[in-house]
This record gives C-alpha cells, sequence and structure tokens, in this order.
C-alpha cells in the first residue's frame, strides 16, 4: 500500500515515475501493455506485485509549432490534423519562410527523437497526393528560414548592426532631402 499512486502524470516525454522502478513509457501504449511493463519492472523488487491502471482523466493534445510562423506556440489539437492545419493555426507562414523543408520533430520508440522533413509547398499548389504529414501528440512543426532570410539577416547583423559605418541612404532633390 506504501508504493500506490493516484494522480500519476504522463509527462511530456511519455514517460510515468513511479517509486523504486525507472521512468516507464506511458505514451502509445494501451492500459494492459503498461501494466505488464510496471508488472514486471517492480517483479525485481517485490513478490508477486499487482498492478492496476485507471485513467481519470485526459490531457488535451498539444502540438508545438516554431519557426517562420505568423504566432509561434503551443497549440491543442481539435483532433486529426496535419502539418499544414498546424502551420494555419499558427497564423500562417512568414514571407520568410522555407516553405518546402519544413522540419517535423517527433518522439520515436523509446523516446528518441525522429526528424523527418515535408514540402508543404507543393502541397499548397496540389494538395490531393501531397505529404501533409499527419501530426501526433507533442509534435513539433518547425518552418526554417528561407536562403534569402538568412542572408538578409547576415548582412544586417554584420553591416549594419556591427559595423561602425553608417551604411544609411540619402539623396536631395533640388535642395529637399530625401530618404534617410
Amino acid at each position: 500500500p506504501e508504493l500506490a499512486r493516484t494522480g500519476v502524470i504522463v509527462q511530456p516525454d511519455g514517460r510515468i515515475t513511479m517509486p523504486l522502478v525507472a521512468p516507464v513509457m506511458a505514451a502509445d501504449r494501451t492500459i494492459n501493455e503498461l501494466q505488464a511493463d510496471l508488472t514486471r519492472a517492480y517483479a525485481s523488487q517485490l513478490l508477486r506485485p499487482e498492478v492496476v491502471i485507471q485513467v481519470k482523466s485526459v490531457g488535451a493534445l498539444k502540438v508545438f509549432v516554431g519557426g517562420e510562423v505568423g504566432t509561434p506556440g503551443v497549440f491543442d489539437m481539435p483532433g486529426d490534423i496535419n502539418s499544414l492545419q498546424a502551420v494555419i493555426q499558427a497564423g500562417g507562414f512568414r514571407p520568410t519562410a522555407k516553405v518546402d523543408r519544413v522540419v517535423i520533430i517527433r518522439r520515436g520508440p523509446g523516446g528518441r527523437a525522429m526528424m523527418r522533413t515535408v514540402d508543404l509547398k507543393s502541397a499548397l499548389k496540389n494538395p490531393l497526393g501531397a505529404d501533409l504529414a499527419p501530426l501526433r501528440r507533442f509534435d513539433i512543426v518547425y518552418v526554417p528560414r528561407s536562403g534569402v532570410a538568412e542572408a538578409g539577416l547576415w548582412v544586417q547583423q554584420w553591416f549594419r548592426d556591427l559595423s561602425p559605418v553608417n551604411f544609411g541612404f540619402s539623396y536631395a532633390i533640388n535642395g529637399q532631402n530625401g530618404i534617410q
């Protein structure tokens, strides 16, 4: 009875933590599979352990969207959504987005991170047959900067921000100052 727990929460990495045993992967497992894993884990510590699991509540499924989107952040998944729908939920692509190399990061077997890229540019042109990458809970959708945006940032950082020389542009027409 001293090992009994209520209110155990599945952590963002998909594991639960119990006394006397190492953290156990709970995400993407059935209740019977998790009970069997915990029973095996406790078998080295206890004689005939009995593990009973009851789901009390289910939290919202979340997806993380970052990079060159309108409003990066954590979003509730309203059901089964794909990477393009998640980007739209995050305010759509910024003009600086590299739409053809969107990165999806997901927790794989054993909690290891897996990464893949999807071409949402082709999906926007021809949604039929496009790989829109269906998402799972806690997936990360990252939209990188385009090459032009990276070059513009480099010019800004190295020439405008760090240079002691002012590269401002001005002109005068008939003695009247123009743009500074």
